[in-house]
């Protein structure tokens, strides 16, 4: 009884859904319950890796506009001629 709760649990959770085909004995239950939470688990490192390469992506993109920005305040502290300051951003 317990385990048809937690079948049933995980495949509302998990938007498996119930399907023409579902377990019918305690070992087909568990071996879909175990199925699910590991698409979960897996789902979720994938996730979190994309995440972290885009926030990487996005510092490195952030830090690189911070120098041009650096450059442009320098060039113009000096007084440097825009056609000096245009060759030295490009």
């Amino acid at each position: 009884m317990y385990l048809s709760s937690i079948y049933w649990c995980f495949s509302t959770v998990t938007s498996v859904g119930y399907g023409d085909l579902t377990p019918v004995s305690e070992v087909e239950q568990t071996y879909a319950i175990f199925v699910m939470y590991s698409g979960v688990i897996l789902m979720a490192y994938m996730t979190s890796k994309l995440t972290a390469v885009m926030s990487l992506l996005g510092a490195k993109q952030a830090q690189a506009q911070m120098k041009v920005n650096s450059v442009k305040t320098y060039c113009k502290y000096r007084s440097l001629p825009r056609n000096l300051r245009k060759s030295v951003l490009e």
